[in-house]
């Protein structure tokens, strides 16, 4: 048998053979790049349907980062938010699971910034330190979150960790970036509901429901007691002389006395009694469920009554000095909704 060592055809083989698997690497390069933008887009548009659906801040919060979480590029995410003690964390998923917070988040919030970790050789704890060698971080990002671009100040921040090899691709950070953003935005959304919510039905100065907010509950208290046939019972309440503290101390000291006046209110109280602010110096308290007998209802809303006296009594500090003051209180007791609202807060209000 012959053979052809030095046949023409055999470097046409290497070559096609070469440029076949430059082709098949390019395409598959090509293949895993288009996965990783899809799994972006994908993550993005999670997103952008728990943002328009969440009715929740905390639904939003946990929900967001579910659906980060959900991409493979992340293995773990924190989403914290400021609070008078500091960041507080609000969802915590992944390998990490952390519920406290890390420096870098720290640094993210008072920078109003984003920040990026990728040299682990730096000067960082040893519990982080370990978990980086746990889980194989390979990169940490913190976002911080804000209601727009130009904010002064930051409300809460987004951190996540990867183990991909070289850290966040310049197309995770972008979307991290953008939902970053878009996350503060919906979180500021919900702050500003919160305050027309609490503006529309509480007193800005103590923080006890206001006027509204009490005649409404009165009226659902009215239709429960006529389902239950129990008394319920309203006391109005006027801190009598109190035009002397304004006139003596001046008016932030009148506040400074309805605002301890209001606490003293709710240590007295029940969680299911409404204690309301009604204006001026005068507070109105709802009680329910008292008692189907009527001297019993008397009875239990007459030691109520004692207690609110007692309370009145003690004095009120003002840059340390104290003040003493008393209450009046008129009480009107009810079950059902034969009467209607207006005639018996005026009952009450005789009777103060």
């Amino acid at each position: 048998a012959l053979f052809c060592y030095h046949c023409p055809c055999v470097p046409e083989v290497k070559n096609r053979t070469s440029e076949l698997e430059k082709t098949t690497k390019e395409l598959q390069l090509a293949n895993t790049y288009q996965k990783h933008l899809y799994s972006i887009l994908r993550t993005v548009a999670d997103s952008n349907q728990v943002l328009i659906t969440s009715q929740t801040l905390d639904e939003l919060i946990d929900q967001t980062a579910l659906c980060l979480v959900a991409n493979e590029a992340f293995i773990s995410v924190k989403i914290s938010l400021a609070e008078e003690n500091g960041l507080i964390v609000k969802a915590s998923y992944g390998v990490a699971n952390e519920w406290h917070i890390v420096p870098i988040e720290q640094i993210a919030y008072e920078r109003n910034t984003s920040v990026i970790l990728t040299d682990f050789t730096s000067d960082i704890s040893e519990e982080c330190r370990r978990k980086v060698e746990t889980y194989g971080i390979t990169a940490v990002y913190a976002a911080a979150l804000r209601k727009d671009k130009f904010a002064a100040q930051s409300f809460g921040v987004m951190m996540i960790c990867t183990s991909q090899a070289g850290g966040f691709t310049a197309e995770e950070t972008a979307m991290i970036d953008e939902l970053s953003g878009d996350l503060g935005f919906a979180i500021n959304s919900f702050f500003q509901k919160e305050n027309i919510v609490k503006l529309s039905f509480y007193d800005p100065l103590t923080e006890l429901p206001n006027r509204r907010l009490l005649m409404d509950r009165f009226t659902q208290a009215m239709l429960a007691s006529s389902r239950t046939q129990q008394y319920g019972g309203l006391l109005f309440i006027d801190l009598d002389n109190f035009k002397a503290i304004n006139d003596l101390q001046g008016h932030i000291a009148g506040d400074d006395v309805l605002k301890q006046m209001g606490t003293r209110l709710l240590d007295i109280l029940r969680q299911s009694d409404t204690v309301a602010r009604f204006g001026g110096d005068e507070f109105v308290i709802l009680v329910e469920n008292i008692g189907e007998n009527q001297n019993d209802a008397a009875t239990a809303i007459q030691t109520t009554a004692y207690k609110i006296l007692e309370a009145a009594k003690e004095p009120f500090f003002i840059d340390r000095h104290p003040f003493y003051l008393s209450a009046s209180i008129g009480i009107v007791l009810f079950i059902g909704d034969d009467s209607s609202v207006d005639q018996l807060f005026s009952y009450a209000d005789s009777a103060m």
